[in-house]
């Protein structure tokens, strides 16, 4: 969908290669709508649902979800490079996966999202509820 790295991509690289850590935590926040909408996307609401709601395509480009294909993929590239760690900082590279994946979104917690997530997370914090809209 996009021709530019993803923005999740983009900002992992950043902050391993600026904040080397022996640990890291991913929060990702937003309208999880548990996944489902992919399948009944006529049950989605708002933008970010991968559905057109306004006039154009380019228009409807910057509501774009994040799959859960493309967050598989994207942890499985923070994992690569937590493995290989800063490119300005020498050894800092640690051979582990991300130690805490945290969806502050509802309706996370489902075992399809843990099977897409699980050979890049150590732990995963998810709700099956619903969430505030303000988040934890």
């Amino acid at each position: 969908k996009r021709d530019a790295p993803p923005p999740l991509k983009k900002f992992v690289e950043w902050s391993i290669d600026y904040f080397p850590a022996k640990k890291y935590a991913l929060i990702v926040w937003g309208d999880g709508k548990g996944y489902g909408w992919k399948v009944n996307p006529d049950k989605a609401l708002g933008p970010g649902n991968d559905n057109q709601r306004v006039a154009t395509a380019a228009q409807d480009s910057k509501h774009d979800a994040l799959e859960m294909k493309e967050l598989r993929s994207a942890l499985a590239d923070v994992k690569s490079k937590i493995n290989a760690g800063s490119q300005y900082k020498a050894n800092t590279g640690v051979e582990r996966r991300l130690d805490i994946l945290g969806f502050d979104l509802g309706h996370m917690a489902l075992i399809d999202i843990a099977r897409q997530v699980q050979e890049s997370v150590e732990v995963m914090v998810a709700s099956e509820e619903r969430m505030q809209a303000d988040g934890w």
